[in-house]
């Protein structure tokens, strides 16, 4: 999986969630040039990447479809929905994800402080 998301509450989230899956993880910076984030994205082939809304719909999606690599993405909300876009290409077609997780994460790093 790849995460390419900016660093903020959900990174963390992904992270772990991907490592107690037992998967493994690519971080992705999203101030990479496209054509580098192309080139990784052709070699490593990921099965799912998570990201922000933004980020899909700026930089995600154009790489997806520049390195021909299929994909699906896991997006999240500002306000921490995790979604699935079913069809990788914006349409609106998506699943929402258990919000239960993130507000347990959430709470598990408020009180790490």
């Amino acid at each position: 999986m790849v995460i390419y998301l900016p660093k903020c509450l959900s990174y963390p989230t992904a992270y772990i969630g991907i490592l107690k899956a037992g998967a493994a993880y690519l971080p992705l910076d999203v101030s990479n040039p496209d054509a580098l984030i192309i080139s990784v994205l052709q070699d490593a082939t990921p099965k799912s990447i998570i990201t922000t809304d933004s980020l899909a719909n700026n930089k995600m999606r154009a790489a997806l479809e520049q390195s021909g690599v299929k994909s699906k993405l896991l997006i999240i909300d500002d306000d921490g929905i995790w979604r699935e876009d079913l069809e990788g290409n914006g349409t609106g077609r998506e699943q929402f994800l258990n919000k239960h997780y993130y507000e347990e994460s959430k709470l598990y790093f408020s009180r790490r402080r």
